[in-house]
């Protein structure tokens, strides 16, 4: 008989279906569609009856900040070099949730995701709460981030990259000087021309990508431009489209008509926002009239 976990963990999985780049609203026969199978995180059984939080030992992970993408830029444009983005395809479940001297994960499946061996001759469950091992980092686990964060980093560590001490999850390599930010499976590199496909292909043999690198374009939902000016090469944020598609949504999903000027500690006090209206004004947001 198989010796009982006092700090094994149960939960169920699911499927969840999402619309990609869904603010680019195309129309309905060109919409893409993509399934995920994940982890009920927010309901979670232990054997012992502990919080499920006080077993859990990897829950941190600090993903590439705004900040860190642009000081990537920056190098990119004072270098003249070509930075492009690239996908970690299902980038949680390359990393193992079950390795040793971590306690065991089991997974309820839906009935309709059962083997047919877990059913009689004639249709009949065999069983009547049966559970799996989870053996990957599934996405909705509170540990996966953090488990695949550190799976990454030590595949980094051992391709000779360091990282940089200011800004979370972004990297240089030690030989080349390139420079590496994560933004959980979003990895964007820049690179001199001479060693750009050597450190791709580097870390391809490690990690699963689902596409080749490409020039950058749209990150952290943000529209980049590196264009050329003679000799120097300027770079270019915009988040205008992506802030109002939020405010858009938000006034759709909520019935709200109007928007309230909230305070910040980067403009002065009496600094109000062109569109957005002050308590007891009846302007209409810019969201809405752009």
């Amino acid at each position: 008989m198989r010796k009982r976990d006092p700090n094994a963990s149960c939960g169920r999985v699911f499927s969840i279906l999402g619309e990609k780049n869904a603010e680019r609203h195309a129309p309905v026969g060109e919409r893409e569609y993509k399934a995920r199978i994940v982890f009920a995180g927010n309901a979670i059984q232990t054997a012992s009856g502990v919080a499920p939080h006080e077993l859990f030992q990897e829950v941190s992970s600090a993903p590439a900040a705004m900040a860190s993408i642009r000081a990537v830029l920056a190098v990119s444009a004072l270098r003249g070099w070509p930075t492009k983005a690239r996908d970690a395809a299902q980038a949680y479940i390359q990393a193992r949730i079950d390795n040793p001297g971590r306690p065991k994960t089991w997974v309820r499946l839906p009935k309709s995701w059962w083997p047919a061996s877990w059913f009689t001759a004639n249709g009949e469950p065999k069983y009547w709460d049966p559970v799996c091992p989870l053996g990957r980092a599934l996405y909705g686990h509170p540990e996966s981030g953090a488990i695949w964060e550190k799976f990454l980093a030590t595949i980094l560590e051992e391709l000779r990259w360091e990282r940089v001490a200011a800004h979370p999850a972004t990297w240089v390599h030690k030989k080349t000087k390139a420079l590496l930010a994560v933004y959980v499976d979003d990895l964007l590199m820049t690179a001199p021309p001479s060693h750009e496909k050597e450190l791709w292909k580097a870390l391809e043999a490690r990690i699963n990508f689902d596409e080749e690198p490409s020039e950058l374009a749209k990150f952290l939902g943000a529209h980049h431009d590196l264009s050329k000016r003679g000799t120097m090469t300027t770079g270019n944020v915009q988040m205008r489209e992506c802030l109002l598609d939020a405010v858009a949504r938000y006034l759709e999903e909520t019935g709200e008509k109007l928007l309230s000027a909230a305070r910040t500690p980067y403009f002065p006090e009496n600094f109000s926002p062109k569109g957005v209206r002050s308590r007891g004004s009846t302007r209409r947001p810019a969201a809405l009239t752009s």
